[in-house]
This record gives C-alpha cells, structure tokens and sequence, in this order.
C-alpha cells in the first residue's frame, strides 16, 4: 500500500485521500464515460473509441442524454442509470460543457466514483470572472461528493502497463509502447510531439497526466503517487510553476534516494514574485536562477527544450547515464566536427581531451588528422570505422558519444560508420550514444540506428542541448548525497533568547520595519558574521569622540545610522577615508546636512567604523523566493552591483561543493582571482556564507531578505571576510503572484 500524500494545499475535496483516488484511477474495474458522443469529429467522440483501442480489461459505461450505440457500446441516458446495473464504477471521464460539469461531478459521487478527469475547457484558465466561478462551483461540487478531480482543461491520462487511456489526446488513440517515462505535464497538447521523440528510439511512456488547471489533484500529487510505482523509473516534468516549493524539494529528494532521474521543462521565466525591493539582491533574482539553485542542489535537471527532455529522458530510461561527465564527438567530416564543438561550447559543454592511451591506439589510423576531440574519422577510413569507433567509446571517463552524419560518396562506407556507432552502443549499455544527423538518413542507416536505440536529432543544436543535458545528469548522479551541510546547524535557543540585541531585531522586524545597520551586524554576528570595530555615536557626541574613539583606529567610515534607512551612499549619507577627528567632524555636518535635505524627519544617528583593507567586494545574503522560500544569494558586490547583474543562487541547506563551484564561476570566480596580492581569500568568504545560512532558521518567518554588501574579501596573506553594510528587509504580506504564462481559452491546452 502506498503512503499517504502529504497534505495539499489550497482548495481540496474532502473525498479519498489523493492516494486512495490514484488507486481508483489505475486500478479502475469500472470506468464512465460522461459525455461521450457518437460523432469522432469531436473530441468527446473519441474517449470512449481511445478507452476500448488500448486494451482496458475493465468495464466501461457510457451517458449520453440521446442514448445510443456508441463504438459497440450502449450509453445510458443518465450517470445515475449507470449505477442499476454496476455498483462499482471507480473513476470517470467527464466532457460535458463547462457549465454542466459540477452537476455531473455531485451525480459521479452520488454512484460512488472517487476520482474524475474533468477533460474541457471554459474554467479559470480563461482569467475571466465567469471561469473562476465556474471552477469555485465545480469544486465544491467536488467536496460535497467526495470526488478528487484531475483538470478542469486537462486532457486525460494514460498509463500505458495497465493498460489504461482517458482522453482524446493524439497519444490516447494510439497503442503506446510500455516504458519507463512518466510524463507530467501542465499542458497536454505537447504530449504527442513528447511521444514521437521518445518512441522514436525504442523508448516508451510509462504514464502520461495532464494536469490542466490543478483544480484538485495537482502534478505533485500524481509524481509522488508514482514514486512507489516500479515502472515509472524517469521523470519527465513540464512545468508551468510549483506552487509548493517545498513540497516539490521532499518530492525531488524521495526520488533521488529512490534512484529515480527526474527531468523538468520550465516554462515560462516572467518576473514576478520580487517583493524585497529594498535589497539589491532581490532585483537582481529571476525566476529562471531561484529554479536553476533548487534543482542543482537536489538532484534535478533542467532541461532547455521539448526535445532535449524527452531525447534525455528516454536515454535516461534506457540506463544510458552514468557518472561520467566526458563528452566526444567523431564524424567523418572535420567540418561537422567543428559546428559540433561550437554548438557544444555554446551549451556549456566541455569537451575533454582524449585519455593518452586512446589517443596512442587511435594515432596509427589517423594520416592527416589530428588525433583530439573532436575526431575527423574521414582521414582514417571508413574502413577502420571498427577499430576507431570502439576505441572512443571506450575513452576513460566518456558518458557520451556524439556522431555527426555526412553523406559520403559510397553506400558501403555510409554502412560501415553506422554499424560501427549501433555496436559501440551494445557493447557500452550505459554508453549515451547520439546521432546527429543535419540531412536525411539514408533507409539502412536509420534501421539500424532504430534497431540500436539510437536517438537521432536533426539539429547541431539541439543535439548539443541533449548532451548538456546528459552531462547534467551525470554530474546529479555522482552528488553524494550524504555531504556535509553548511548552515545546517541550527543556533542555540538559549543563546539566541538571552541576547536583547537579538529580541530587539526580531521585534522590529514583526512589527514590519528594517533594523538600522548597527542592529542588524550585531544580530548577524551572533550567527559569526564578523565586521570592523564600529561604534554608534549621537550628533552631540562627534566633537568628544573624534578625539578618543573609543579604541577605533583611522581611517574611519563614518555613516548615518537610523531605522528603514537602506542605501546610504546614494543619498550621500556615507563619508570614507576619515583620517583624523577634524575629518571625523566634518564628516559628521556633511551628513547632518544631507540628511536634513534627504530624511528631514528621520531620526538618525552616526555610524562611525574602523575601515577595512583592501580586497574584494562581493555581495552576500538571503532573498525569499515565492515558491521556495530562502535561497543563498552570492555575487560581485558594492555600489556596482546591479551595473555588474550577477548573482548566483543556492538553495538551503547549502552543501560545501556547490559553494566551492559558485564562487569559482563567471565574473565572480575571476573578481576572487584577480587581486594584485594573490587570490581572495575564498575559504573566509565561504566561512561568511556558512554563517549567515546559520541565520536562516531564525529570520525565516521574518525576512524577505537579507543582503550584506559589501563584504570585504581580504587578499594574498591579508585574508579575511568582513561585513561591511548589512541590511534585514522585514517579510513582506504574501502578494498573489500573476500566472507565468497567459490564459489559454483552448481546450488542448
């Protein structure tokens, strides 16, 4: 028996457990048609015809309000006729108009039917007032029945071991071959592309769901239902958005431990959900980097087209994934090497050159050519295809093996390469081998590629986006799953409690106000975020402090210090370089002034801080995200830091490795590298990083976002990490977030 499902969140019928309604759905002895018609122009004329076709072993009923002999099936004028002569119908289809189908769904769950696909159109997916009604009505219609819902403006599922077909997709009239591929899907017209890429190299679908407008039951509930289910091994998600990024994280994780592979096609990337707009940080994070960190850090990999998901998630299927990261090329063309190298580089996929014992054994066929990767096979011959082809695909460390087709002048030599790429894929069962092929294959070449399992992809391109993602996959496999945590220790209660400078921010933050710089370092410090000697100081009190500051050494940092007072600079609120007390007086009327002209009612004080070496400036905190709550956030920082737009993600807890890799990439990996003194010191930054993901626990239910930028990364042998402005922006009421793609009023959504 399957666990029970977690518990759901938004509008849910109180009937069976989600659970107990998939087993209805794929244990279904009894199934009705609500809505069939005798006309197969319609899609409500083809359920009935794709149910019969697919091989279902159970009992089907049909309503029509005519009556008649549909598809050799005799159709009751009413659903409660249905239950006169079977007491145990278990699931439905219903495809009546809109308007009709809460009165169908509260006469479903009258005759005991526990899950119904609502398989039309005209609900809220309109974004109109009249389709939300509409669903709102069909909901409760649902509640009161004690019917779980799949839909409304879905199309139907199929579960291809059993067999079971419920809809009029172009899949759901055909006979699909058993796989290992569960598609889940927020739309449902792709669904026939999806299967003619993955059937077209003898891989199959094990389930396909489309889950339309989530009413009820959602793509969640459907995924963690199949979890338990031995034939769904590969999951392929094509995802509007996850309303419950939590949820979607434990799902992610239960299909890591479990050996799953779990594909995801996002779409839509719009920019919504950006509520912290005090911290530089949130407007710099976008849907696309916040999913990007959650799928990394839980073993899910995100796949950029239909193709490369579907191309991958059958491979996946068919055990062709390893560990191995390596990527190599061939083709009897030098020319076709190099578009496909470019195409991979593109893609961000290295390729690595060859091990020398591979490099040594392929030498002596090589002539012209030199031997590297990519390999041009034409100066070897076609006809030593089957000593060179074997070769590479036994290179140290290669997951994928990429052969790019040109029409050559003999049929033979055409052969010889093809039937060398199909053996070199039996002889590796976990060899990913691809074909890449601009123009049309010749009959033979493309049999045999067939008979090998051997996807091919038309497109230099998309060939390279089949790779990346392979590459990913390899790189998800070989996490271990067990690695250390950074910020995974919660902080002392006790501790925590005892500290009044604590207390103090947690309650200017409840009562929905941001804490002054000076609170908000002490609170982070608690947590081991360190930062120079500072000292708060009253307007009143500079001409006495300048002259003793009290154990701070010049040059100072002098700033105006209030509540709700976030980027200082900008408004001329911070003086550097202060050398000597007249300076630290001077400076001190400078922000007098310019906060009488800036916040003439903000009471404010002065910040006056010991100023930090030299080093690098790099931007570090939290940002909540809609849908996942808490993310690390880390990148180039300082007053440039939306000019320079980069920011890396992580999602909590943060393992060692992938904070090692962010602060290795891009603008950022080259900033700590590039120190006149030596490199910055990157194990004090990570040290930050862990400290300030330690605070998470506490400020979660508080924060939209923490932001300490700068910090101060020392160089060479002065290292270090120091904060040198921090920010805590109060949590913000939950906005409602705007949908990522627009409504759409078709029924094949």
């Amino acid at each position: 028996m399957r666990p029970a499902s977690p518990a759901l969140s938004g509008p849910r019928s109180e009937g069976a457990s989600a659970t107990a309604a998939l087993d209805a759905l794929h244990h279904a002895g009894s199934i009705v048609i609500v809505g069939a018609s005798s006309d197969d122009t319609k899609l409500s004329g083809l359920a009935l015809r794709n149910l019969r076709r697919c091989g279902f072993d159970g009992r089907i009923h049909a309503v029509n309000r005519r009556g008649a002999v549909i598809d050799g099936v005799t159709t009751h004028t009413s659903i409660r006729a249905v239950a006169e002569i079977d007491d145990a119908v278990d699931a439905a289809i219903v495809m009546v108009p809109a308007d009709d189908c809460a009165e169908a769904v509260t006469e479903l769950g009258a005759i005991g039917v526990r899950v119904a696909v609502v398989a039309v159109s005209g609900f809220a997916e309109l974004g109109t007032d009249e389709g939300r009604r509409r669903q709102d009505e069909l909901v409760a219609a649902a509640h009161a029945a004690g019917v779980r819902l799949i839909g409304p403006n879905g199309n139907g599922v199929y579960a291809t071991h059993r067999p079971l077909s419920l809809g009029y997709n172009h899949l759901h009239g055909l006979q699909l071959t058993a796989g290992n591929v569960a598609l889940l899907s927020h739309s449902g017209a792709i669904a026939g592309t999806a299967l003619e890429l993955i059937e077209g190299f003898g891989a199959g679908l094990s389930h396909f769901v489309s889950c339309g407008n989530e009413a009820d039951l959602t793509l969640l509930d459907h995924a963690e239902y199949l979890l338990d289910d031995p034939h769904a091994t590969v999951f392929a998600l094509v995802l509007d958005r996850v309303d419950d990024g939590p949820r979607f994280r434990r799902f992610a994780r239960r299909a890591r431990q479990a050996g799953r592979t779990v594909l995801v096609l996002k779409l839509g990337d719009s920019e919504v959900g950006r509520r912290a707009t005090l911290a530089h940080s949130s407007r710099l994070s976008g849907p696309r980097a916040v999913y990007e960190a959650v799928f990394e850090a839980d073993g899910v990999v995100a796949t950029p087209t239909l193709e490369s998901l579907m191309i991958s998630a059958g491979l996946a299927a068919q055990g062709r994934t390893s560990t191995r990261t390596g990527t190599v090329v061939a083709s009897p063309s030098g020319g076709a090497c190099i578009l496909m190298a470019d195409a991979l580089d593109r893609a961000g996929v290295p390729l690595e050159p060859l091990d020398e014992a591979t490099a040594q054994a392929l030498a002596p066929t090589a002539r012209f050519a030199t031997v590297m990767n990519p390999l041009d096979l034409g100066a070897s011959g076609a006809h030593n295809a089957a000593v060179n082809v074997p070769l590479l695909a036994a290179t140290e460390g290669v997951g994928s093996l990429a052969y790019v087709v040109t029409i050559l002048q003999t049929e033979l030599g055409q052969r010889r390469y093809s039937e060398a790429f199909a053996e070199a894929a039996a002889e590796h069962p976990h060899l990913a081998v691809v074909v890449v092929a601009p123009a049309a294959l010749r009959d033979h070449e493309a049999a045999t590629f067939r008979s090998a399992s051997i996807p091919v992809i038309a497109s230099t391109t998309e060939a390279a986006n089949v790779l990346a993602t392979l590459r990913a996959l390899a790189v998800a496999r070989s996490l271990d799953a067990e690695e250390a945590r950074v910020g995974a220790a919660d902080p002392t209660p006790d501790a925590t409690a005892a500290d009044p400078g604590i207390a103090a921010v947690l309650t200017t933050l409840r009562d929905g106000r941001t804490p002054d710089e000076a609170a908000a370092k002490r609170f982070l410090s608690h947590f081991g975020v360190t930062h120079p000697g500072e000292r708060v100081v009253d307007f009143d009190e500079v001409a006495a402090f300048a002259d003793d500051p009290a154990g701070l050494c010049y040059p100072l940092v002098v700033k105006a210090l209030a509540e709700d007072l976030a980027h200082k600079a900008a408004h001329g609120l911070v003086v550097l370089d202060v050398a000597d007390p007249a300076g630290l007086r001077h400076a001190a009327e400078q922000i007098r002034a310019d906060l009488a002209r800036t916040h003439p009612h903000t009471p404010a004080r002065l910040l006056v801080a010991e100023q930090a070496g030299p080093g690098c400036e790099v931007i570090v905190g939290l940002v909540r995200d809609p849908e996942f709550g808490l993310l690390a956030v880390v990148g180039p920082g300082g007053a440039g830091v939306e000019a320079v737009g980069e920011l890396h993600h992580l999602a909590l807890p943060v393992t060692a490795g992938r904070l090692d890799d962010v602060l290795h990439r891009g603008v950022l990996g080259r900033l700590l590298d590039a120190g006149p003194d030596g490199p910055a010191d990157r194990e004090a930054l990570a040290e930050l990083i862990t400290s300030l993901t330690a605070a998470a626990e506490v400020l979660a239910p508080h924060v939209d976002a923490i932001e300490v930028n700068p910090v101060r990364v020392g160089l060479g042998t002065d290292g270090g990490a120091l904060a040198l402005d921090a920010l805590i922006t109060p949590r913000t009421p939950t906005a409602t977030t705007t949908p990522t793609t627009p409504p759409d009023p078709r029924t094949t959504r």
